[in-house]
């Protein structure tokens, strides 16, 4: 894995936690389910998964 695979990597889990805890928090609502369809598709991405494979 390289550098810059490994701070995406990162990256995507602290996505991933700041989705769930938003969602996990009273009134988190929409910006919360946004913010954790972002962190799917990222993560979908930087595993080179084909569409609609999530």
């Amino acid at each position: 894995m390289s550098d810059e695979q490994y701070h995406r990597a990162v990256d995507l889990i602290h996505l991933l936690y700041a989705a769930l805890a938003g969602l996990m928090t009273p009134g988190g609502g929409e910006e919360a389910r946004e913010l954790a369809e972002s962190a799917m598709q990222e993560a979908s991405e930087f595993l080179r998964l084909p569409p609609g494979a999530r």
